[in-house]
């Protein structure tokens, strides 16, 4: 397949890990994750073991290696990051900006089959659409989903390194990067959490993201007494977080934030995902109802 995506203005990267349907749209990108892993792969797709790439890390990395790919290989102007499962909805009555408040946000999520043309077209899927808001907003997130636990416990209890990974972070931070402390206290110490490594932003604001995230990331697997597969990841969505929280403080880039849209019966799609949409009626994503519900299943 050409890399006709290096040179657009809009290239938005859906990670795969095996044969996902041809996207709706000229701007969407379908990228095998992990190619160097699997070197008899013959999909038509772009892959993510072309020019500089750390295809290899796949296993520790997942997503970020097509992160990587972009970073060192495109050149458009405008990079976003999907999954096979998991897009952004661009439709802009649920977006959230500066002049909201978090006691009125949207829901984070919300669950769909499939991503249709008719629905994405539903949802501001329209390139012009999507370059005049990232005009305005050259860094739109995803929404945060409101947890009845902090980041930091988060880390603690669902990974085997969180604690290490934690001081390792803070104290790159120290090193290297000190202006972000406040900001990696304020994020890891709230209750309000990123999930997937999912965004579009600006060109020169993801070349700064990436310096600062791979750096990071270089710096704790240096550093760890063991890694475990999944861990650089899971830590880049928490750095996201901090990385987002930096620039709402300081305040000199103007920031959206939209609701992902889940794709229950995608190819590999979870089973939390396919079964739960009952679930998603009784117990909003975000709501205060669902928090409840998962402070008595933790027990």
């Amino acid at each position: 397949m050409g890399d006709d995506n290096l040179n657009s203005k809009l290239a938005i990267y859906i990670s795969c890990s095996a044969l996902n349907n041809k996207p709706c749209f000229p701007f969407l990108y379908n990228i095998y994750a992990g190619a160097a892993l699997h070197n008899n792969i013959d999909l038509n797709m772009l892959k993510d073991n072309i020019g500089d790439n750390i295809s290899k890390k796949n296993p520790y990395y997942c997503e970020l290696t097509v992160h990587y790919y972009a970073w060192k290989n495109s050149d458009a102007d405008y990079l976003g990051f999907f999954h096979s499962r998991r897009y952004i909805s661009f439709n802009r009555q649920n977006l959230v900006d500066k002049s909201h408040s978090k006691r009125k946000l949207p829901k984070p999520y919300i669950v769909k089959d499939y991503p249709t043309k008719e629905l994405l077209e539903k949802n501001g899927y329209n390139e012009e659409y999507i370059l005049s808001l990232l005009k305005v907003y050259p860094i739109i997130g995803v929404i945060p989903e409101k947890m009845p636990e902090t980041t930091y416990q988060n880390l603690i209890r669902t990974q085997k390194n969180g604690e290490a990974e934690y001081k390792l972070i803070k104290e790159k931070l120290k090193l290297s990067y000190p202006k972000f402390l406040p900001a990696f206290d304020e994020y890891m110490f709230g209750k309000y959490l990123y999930f997937c490594n999912m965004f579009v932003m600006r060109r020169d604001i993801f070349d700064s993201y990436c310096s600062w995230l791979f750096d990071i990331l270089e710096y704790v697997d240096a550093n760890l007494p063991q890694r475990i597969e999944r861990d650089d990841g899971m830590m880049a969505e928490r750095l996201f977080g901090v990385f987002m929280t930096y620039i709402k403080k300081e305040g000199s880039i103007n920031w959206a934030e939209l609701p992902r849209i889940h794709f229950a019966k995608v190819g590999g799609a979870t089973k939390n995902f396919s079964c739960n949409k009952l679930g998603n009626l009784i117990f909003p994503p975000g709501s205060f109802r669902r928090n409840i519900l998962r402070k008595i299943m933790k027990g």
